[in-house]
């Protein structure tokens, strides 16, 4: 049977006792709803399960005969699980003159998947090399186990200026700078009975820009309003990466009888790249804070892409597909402080 990855039950408690910590501290706290007026520090805390989707990360193809002259070919990809991830905003606002705001968030995943399968199983975390592709083949079985380790991160620091659109609706316009990093690591290990293959990744992206958006905030009542928003960062940037395999001797793809190690590695340092976030929130005010519910989307492209794709000749099964556009969507849940109001109710 298959070694997968256990949902992630942790993080899911975690954020719904973060979530009852937040709805007793506003029910506790005198009621004050926020407004386009306050000058001082703020902070903002976001606590989310974000699902990595579009990752793609393929490790290998699995082929096996029938017995009746057909073959059954399968693509063998990483089953990505949500992850706990946070995002901290810290700020002063200068009231209705605008507000200055540093911002970090960071996504931090490890999966694996494992399993015994009969046939041959094709590595294509390297794909096809000087002394050819990694063949393991076993009609009772190949062991094999695949990891992956995901991460990505922002620094941001936006200028925000609110614009009152009414009683009820406030506009808030962001323009600021962003730097984020990308980093991906995979592996696999296949044995067949009698040799052991191995093949691993690395790639790393970083990248620095511009960041405009806006943020409607709708007042329904006094305590509670609806938020939808959307950022857009350009980016540029550089990338990286570089693989490996190695292949035992008297194995498919030794080195005329020895053991084969190869590498292959790329760089550009001109990369383009953006990322698209969005956001709608339900809204409570209480006191000196916020605190919402709701669902985000942070759209990467181009600097999440590939630089050392697989290349894949004469080894059963599809091509690793190509990447280029990644994204992290959950439900979050979050509290904003006005320390100068914290302050004030001591």
């Amino acid at each position: 049977m298959p070694r997968r990855k256990s949902p992630p039950l942790r993080s899911t408690a975690v954020v719904t006792a973060v979530f009852m910590a937040l709805a007793l501290l506003a029910l506790g706290a005198p009621a004050h709803a926020a407004d386009t007026d306050y000058k001082g520090w703020y902070g903002n805390l976001d606590l989310a399960l974000s699902q990595p989707n579009s990752l793609d990360q393929d490790f290998a193809n699995h082929s096996r005969a029938t017995g009746t002259g057909t073959a059954q070919n399968e693509r063998l990809s990483m089953d990505n699980d949500t992850s706990l991830t946070y995002r901290l905003d810290v700020g002063y606002s200068w009231g209705r003159k605008g507000r200055l705001q540093v911002s970090f968030w960071q996504f931090d995943n490890d999966d694996s998947r494992g399993d015994t399968l009969n046939g041959g199983v094709y590595p294509t975390i390297f794909g096809y090399g000087t002394y050819g592709a990694q063949y393991i083949f076993n009609p009772s079985g190949v062991d094999f186990e695949a990891t992956s380790n995901t991460k990505a991160s922002t620094w941001d620091v936006d200028f925000i200026r609110p614009m009152r659109a009414g009683d009820t609706l406030t506009i808030n316009w962001l323009a600021g700078l962003r730097v984020a990093k990308f980093e991906e690591d995979q592996s696999f290990e296949g044995f067949d009975g009698v040799y052991t293959y191995t093949q691993d990744k690395h790639i790393e992206s970083n990248a620095v820009g511009l960041r405009v958006g806006a943020t409607m905030a709708f007042n329904f009542t006094k305590h509670f309003g609806v938020e939808a928003g959307a950022a857009f960062s350009f980016l540029q940037g550089d990338t990286e990466g570089i693989s490996h395999q190695s292949c035992p001797a008297g194995s498919s793809c030794d080195a005329g009888g020895v053991t084969s190690r190869e590498s292959n590695e790329a760089q550009d340092d001109a990369v383009r790249g953006d990322i698209q976030d969005y956001h709608l929130r339900a809204v409570w005010s209480s006191g000196p804070l916020d605190w919402y519910v709701g669902y985000g989307m942070s759209a990467w492209g181009g600097i999440a892409a590939d630089p050392v794709p697989a290349i894949i000749s004469g080894v059963g099964g599809s091509p690793p597909q190509t990447r280029n556009n990644i994204s992290f969507n959950g439900f979050d849940v979050g509290v904003r402080w006005r320390f100068g109001d914290l302050w004030a109710h001591r």
